[in-house]
């Protein structure tokens, strides 16, 4: 299991901020209990880009084929349109997926958002 570690940040309701890379690694681990508890009890952005590539939490789980954690990030008001640094949003990354199961679940979610 992957910890939640909060940064010295925080939100407008003065609660310590779930850091980016607290978020990637959640959704890595595909630990969705802990992600929806950080999405619901501290100020986590998810439209935060990584520095590095320009993705958002969402287009780390399409990436990943992370259903669970994509369809959370979505109903937390994540844009489905967001895209990284090489201008791929969540359905071009879902669709490049290599193993079919995980891209057909995740283009089915996405696509119901077109």
């Amino acid at each position: 299991m992957f910890p939640l570690s909060f940064s010295q940040e925080t939100d407008s309701a003065n609660l310590p901020v779930l850091p980016l890379a607290s978020v990637v690694g959640l959704i890595r681990a595909d630990d969705v209990d802990k992600l929806r508890s950080g999405l619901e009890s501290r100020g986590v952005s998810v439209e935060e880009k990584d520095p590095g590539d320009g993705r958002t939490p969402l287009l780390v789980a399409s990436d990943l084929g992370r259903r669970g954690a994509a369809s959370l990030l979505l109903a937390h008001g994540a844009d489905h349109r967001a895209e990284d640094d090489e201008q791929c949003n969540a359905l071009h990354l879902a669709a490049r997926l290599r193993k079919r199961n995980e891209m057909l679940s995740l283009l089915s979610l996405l696509l119901l958002l077109l």
